[in-house]
């Protein structure tokens, strides 16, 4: 067994308890600068407490996961193993030996993304990877390379495929070093949440498949196999080359829309908006062209449901796979209704004796509301996302549909070859010859998300099912644009898969953290805990106060999110500053950490709402100096749970501290002193800093 092989090392790992990043200058195995071998001896212990138990744990932190890195900075894992399993001990049904190993990763936008690690979640409880180490699993969170990533030369190094090829090397890792490892390489568990989704997705479509060899051969990755054991995919930002057409197709008639847009005016200040507008007419003419096109790729997929029956479109986009997506709305309403959602004022759902018979699917469509403007991804002026994903290491953006790249707005623009467009959708590789797809799947996509047509899901799941895969696929009520949001429910699908017994520590709220070296934080951009989301104000928040009115004095930052660059005015009160909250949801409105902002009609609460943008305007306010401030009385909630959060109120207006939206959002922020510069890195995880 393994498990003898850390015992005979025990006694000198446990002297040797050193900073992980001692392991980088490794090259005893390879021929590249790192090796490939994982080190027992380099790790912090840490403890964490969930459901009022304290759970111990290794953690070796920044591991290299290939011999010849580009980016050290994100071609690195996180590994995270609960302290039991040195000991013979066991959690649950788990050892060291049979323990599954999930697999987090962190991106979003297909940006690059670090690591991820143990600790709070943006709800305030735990997130997936506390949770899974409290259950018994083992946790490896990968970073990978991203769509903006750069070498000191200004040359691009995280362009398709790189994402999907960092991913597929860190499993080789863990297969690698998995006889000297607690945790069973042949139960890697993948979760992701959007662009994170869409590649938990492909790593687990693709394993094995002999087209990403070459890259994986050139970063070092280890020469063993990259196929999974499962997939979980929230909201999964997919099939990119199709995903078009199935936009539009969606929102079809839908012309007016909603949607942010970011400029930066001539002193860096970026203004953020949400833009209300309708479809011009070549708009619509792109629309229909469009949507047009969707009926052929349903049909050239040969999809059943679950009878057999053909699920196809006719000409008009009209048939049994649209019928199909009706019911996986259906049946969300039903489960909604049946857990004591009111529906009543859903005039476009039809109930009889507490049973969802029907629903006006038009009118849905409607009241999921059109968010994107045409091409929603590969955008005719290379404006989108995923148009710089496609890039090359001298080309920034490309096209990668024959249709924009025919329809090009920019002249002289340029489409991806089509080997890189096929090594980034899943589609592609399910079940074909020299590939060993994942065979266990869970996708979620929530009713109110319009990031992307509900209909790309759809497509993954049914093709999965048709191909004699097992997939839990559903489409959770009324969830916007997030993942991790059911993780109860996630971890009981993980446990049915691996035979592991149920351990109650799901339900913790607070996380207290101690450890012998390094920071504890939560997963960058993971969603809440199980318990999020419930809309109940039944606990009484926390608000940092103070017996009596104390000075403030104006300050201005700068505010840092990537290369953006905006400025804000507040208060420093009592050595901290203090900001006002729509601005700090203004600078967010592009990213992962995007949230909302409602007041009640009393002012009596405030309410954030994660994975939504705020509609305001940026403003930058003229503030008298030397006022009174007022510790806030205001409770504030964060998706229907009251947050902890320092606030004052000065002349009326109230201002809170960065750090305390940064900790309930789950993201880093510095504060450098000598520029009044408040970085924002929402591609990281919240880490505790004495000043700030």
């Amino acid at each position: 067994m393994k498990a003898q092989k850390w015992f005979a090392s025990l006694l000198v790992s446990s002297m040797l308890i050193m900073p992980l990043n001692s392991i980088s200058a490794a090259s005893d195995t390879t021929s590249g600068q790192y090796s490939l071998d994982f080190s027992t001896a380099s790790y912090t212990q840490k403890t964490m407490t969930v459901n009022g138990q304290s759970i111990t744990f290794r953690a070796y932190e920044n591991v290299v996961y290939v011999s010849n890195p580009v980016d050290t900075k994100y071609e690195i894992m996180n590994i995270y193993v609960p302290e039991q399993y040195y000991e013979g001990g066991t959690i649950g049904s788990y050892s060291a030996d049979t323990a599954p190993i999930f697999f987090p990763n962190s991106i979003g936008g297909y940006m690059p993304a670090e690591p991820g690690s143990p600790g709070q979640g943006m709800g305030g409880g735990n997130n997936a990877a506390l949770l899974a180490l409290s259950k018994g699993y083992v946790v490896a969170s990968p970073g990978a390379r991203g769509r903006t990533t750069q070498d000191e030369s200004g040359t691009y190094t995280g362009k398709a495929p790189a994402a999907i090829v960092d991913l597929k090397a860190a499993v080789r890792y863990l297969r690698h070093n998995d006889k000297i490892m607690p945790g069973d390489a042949e139960k890697i568990i993948s979760n992701g949440t959007s662009a994170g989704g869409a590649l938990s997705a492909l790593l687990g479509a693709s394993g094995n498949n002999p087209d990403y060899e070459p890259y994986l051969q050139a970063i070092g990755a280890a020469d063993e196999r990259d196929d999974i054991f499962a997939v979980s995919a929230y909201t999964p930002i997919t099939n990119l080359d199709n995903a078009n057409a199935a936009y539009e197709w969606e929102f079809s008639g839908i012309n007016d829309y909603s949607k942010l847009e970011i400029s930066t005016d001539t002193d860096y200040h970026i203004q953020r908006k949400t833009v209300k507008g309708t479809l011009t007419a070549d708009q619509i003419q792109v629309s229909n062209e469009l949507s047009a096109m969707f009926p052929a790729y349903v049909n050239s997929l040969n999809l059943k449901n679950a009878n057999g029956n053909a699920l196809t479109l006719d000409e008009n986009g009209e048939g049994t796979f649209r019928d199909y997506l009706k019911s996986l709305v259906i049946s969300s309403a039903q489960k909604a209704l049946d857990s004591g959602t009111d529906l009543s004022d859903k005039s476009w759902i039809t109930i009889s004796n507490g049973k969802v018979t029907d629903i006006n699917y038009d009118q849905y469509v409607q009241y999921l509301g059109r968010m994107k403007t045409p091409g929603a991804f590969d955008a005719l002026d290379l404006s989108a996302g995923e148009n710089q994903l496609f890039g090359t290491a001298t080309t920034d953006t490309q096209h990668f549909t024959e249709y924009a790249q025919a329809h090009s707005t920019v002249a002289d623009s340029t489409m991806a070859d089509a080997t890189t467009i096929k090594l980034m959708n899943p589609m592609n590789y399910i079940g074909t010859e020299s590939t060993d797809t994942s065979k266990n799947w869970r996708i979620r996509f929530g009713t109110k998300d319009s990031d992307t047509a509900n209909a790309i899901s759809a497509i993954l799941a049914t093709t999965l099912k048709n191909k004699g895969y097992a997939v839990d696929f559903a489409l959770p009520w009324d969830v916007p644009h997030s993942g991790d949001y059911d993780l109860q429910e996630l971890f009981t699908w993980m446990a049915d898969l691996t035979g592991g017994n149920a351990v109650n520590s799901g339900a913790a709220s607070d996380t207290s953290t101690t450890s012998t070296g390094g920071t504890n934080a939560g997963m960058p951009g993971t969603p809440p805990d199980e318990n999020a989301g419930s809309g109940t104000d039944s606990a009484v928040p926390t608000i940092s106060t103070t017996a009596t009115s104390v000075t403030a004095r104006v300050t201005t930052a700068v505010v840092m999110v990537a290369d953006q660059k905006a400025t804000t005015n507040g208060y420093n009160i009592k050595g901290s500053n203090y900001f006002p909250l729509e601005n700090m949801a203004a600078v967010l409105s592009s990213t992962l950490k995007r949230f909302d902002v409602t007041t009640g009609q009393q002012s009596s609460k405030i309410q954030l709402t994660s994975g939504q943008s705020y509609t305001d305007s940026y403003n930058i306010s003229t503030l008298a100096d030397s006022q009174k401030a007022a510790p806030i009385q205001t409770a504030v909630y964060l998706d229907g749970k009251p947050i902890s959060i320092s606030g004052y109120t000065v002349n009326g207006n109230s201002y809170f501290k960065m750090r305390d939206i940064a900790k309930a959002l789950n993201f880093n922020v510095t504060w450098d002193s000598a520029s009044s510069t408040l970085q924002l890195d929402t591609s990281s995880a919240y880490q505790e800093e004495v000043n700030g």
